[in-house]
């Protein structure tokens, strides 16, 4: 994984990753059928984006927004049958392109065993290329995903409440009081990470830069090169110029990286109301985006 981020960000001259997340009252051409509608919307964009040459460094459906769609009651998996249907096209037309699934689970080692399959495995004809996890319930809970692919584990992550908990100060069985994240980050370098080597990844969100930096000097301080996954540019307010300040000035090679926008660009029609424009404006968001790395 960590060699196919690197060639495909050299390819494609940025490290930009697209977020696929659909919203079906967002999408201006509503279709006969809701799998036709997502299908359509996404597909019309990526072709866009071909046509362009200003291709994304990666790819990231979030499942969740497919599976809302569903209603298995009603033998109804409109969601996942989009789902299917883009990642087919992506594989198809975009193969040296990462694809992350938005997966965020984890859970006791057995149920893990079994996410980690059908995280994998279960949406297209090839495998995933990585997928994302929680650490919440320790090792014995990521380490299943580990086996099956790339795994990128919620580190510091964007939304407002992350400090809840990811901020709190800890013992770390030492008498030095240190962040949860931070605890984490150290877990992941000098365990995780040497236990499944080049197989982990880190989400860190843009909208907490100093946390951002303060994770990429420690991994700098250990010598690890842990790819990262930075959303929150865009419609959460993360800063793509400060990022790329602290990206340029601090990693070593910016390109294992990732900054992640979707619904910014999905949706970028809504800054003049022109719908039938919207593939056009997406890709246009695109290289506003990747202009600036």
């Amino acid at each position: 994984m960590i060699d196919k981020l690197i060639n495909a960000s050299n390819k494609t001259g940025n490290i930009f990753c697209f977020g696929l997340d659909p919203v079906l009252s967002d999408i201006p051409e509503q279709k006969t059928t809701v799998e036709a509608t997502i299908t359509d919307f996404m597909i019309n964009i990526l072709d866009e984006i071909k046509k362009s040459g200003n291709i994304p460094a990666a790819f990231k459906p979030n499942l969740g927004f497919y599976l809302k769609n569903d209603k298995p009651y009603l033998n109804d998996f409109s969601g996942s049958k989009a789902l299917v249907n883009i990642l087919q096209y992506l594989q198809s037309e975009f193969d040296e392109i990462p694809i992350i699934l938005d997966f965020k689970t984890a859970d006791i080692g057995k149920s893990s065993a079994q996410y980690a399959k059908f995280a994998f495995n279960s949406y297209a004809e090839k495998k995933i290329d990585a997928v994302t996890v929680h650490p919440y319930m320790g090792f014995d809970s990521v380490e299943p995903y580990l086996k099956e692919g790339f795994c990128y584990i919620l580190t510091r992550t964007s939304n407002p409440g992350a400090k809840d908990f990811q901020n709190l100060f800890i013992n770390n069985n030492s008498s030095d009081k240190i962040t949860l994240y931070k605890h984490l980050t150290d877990t992941i370098i000098k365990d995780w990470n040497n236990k499944h080597k080049n197989m982990i990844g880190m989400v860190v969100g843009a909208t907490n830069p100093d946390e951002l930096l303060d994770i990429i000097k420690f991994c700098n301080q250990n010598n690890a090169e842990i790819p990262l996954l930075i959303p929150g540019i865009g419609t959460q307010g993360g800063s793509l110029k400060d990022l790329m300040q602290i990206l340029n000035g601090n990693c070593k090679n910016k390109n294992i990286h990732r900054i992640n926008a979707s619904s910014s660009v999905l949706y970028a029609y809504k800054k003049t109301n022109d719908k039938l424009a919207y593939a056009k404006l997406a890709v246009e968001e695109i290289y506003n985006i990747t202009s600036q790395m």
